[in-house]
């Protein structure tokens, strides 16, 4: 999904008839809550069956036999990241990571700062110039008066 999370997606037929909670666990097998999941990281989900639909369905895996526990789906590795896209941190369907565009987002920033700072010492420059000329024209001028 946009949040960078997989979500397991049912037909239609099952709207408001199964209810799904996801469980996390990180890549040493501990189990992290969704809010605790980190950017750049890699984690599984797992779809598990709650309530009422416990008892009613059953996960079935691509072969078509029904999953080793039938209340929780197959176990699904992902690397989450929050950028809005899926994973996907331009948009533009290429995959580029969310590190990646951080990365290019810190290295712009720095370019326009060394910019920035490069076009204020030329003009520092520039008026400490204009200001020893002005002092020279004065200096003739008064020799000249002289």
């Amino acid at each position: 999904t946009a949040d960078g999370k997989p979500t397991l997606k049912l037909p239609t037929e099952y709207d408001g008839k199964v209810e799904i909670e996801y469980e996390y666990r990180d890549a040493a097998g501990n189990v992290v809550a969704e809010d605790q999941l980190q950017a750049g990281q890699t984690y599984t989900v797992i779809a598990k069956l709650k309530g009422d639909s416990a008892g009613n369905y059953v996960f079935v895996a691509d072969d078509g036999q029904v999953t080793e526990t039938p209340t929780q789906s197959a176990p699904y590795e992902f690397d989450f990241a929050i950028d809005g896209n899926g994973g996907d941190a331009n948009g533009n369907g290429d995959g580029a990571s969310l590190a990646t565009a951080r990365w290019f987002q810190i290295a712009v920033f720095a370019a326009l700062g060394m910019m920035g700072a490069m076009t204020l010492l030329l003009l520092i420059i520039a008026v400490q110039v204009g200001g020893i000329r002005a002092i020279r024209k004065r200096q003739e001028r008064k020799n000249r008066e002289q």
